[in-house]
């Protein structure tokens, strides 16, 4: 079960909230400048935990959504 109470609808492991920047910038495949960049533009939402800055991974599922409409 998940954090909701629902059952898992597949043999997946469960996404992810949020994850490093780095982990970001690698399931994109764009360099750290290029992710930084987003970043400061706003176009991909992160948060502070301590030291560490996260990236909402939803963000990263709107940043590809909205590039895709762009075609």
């Amino acid at each position: 079960m998940d954090v909701r109470g629902n059952q898992p609808s597949s043999n997946f492991p469960p996404q992810p909230l949020a994850v490093p920047v780095k982990a970001a910038r690698n399931s994109l495949g764009i360099g750290n400048t290029k992710m930084w960049e987003l970043i400061k533009e706003g176009e991909v939402e992160t948060i502070k935990i301590g030291r560490r800055t996260l990236v909402i991974f939803a963000s990263l599922e709107n940043l590809i959504a909205r590039k895709r409409g762009r075609r």
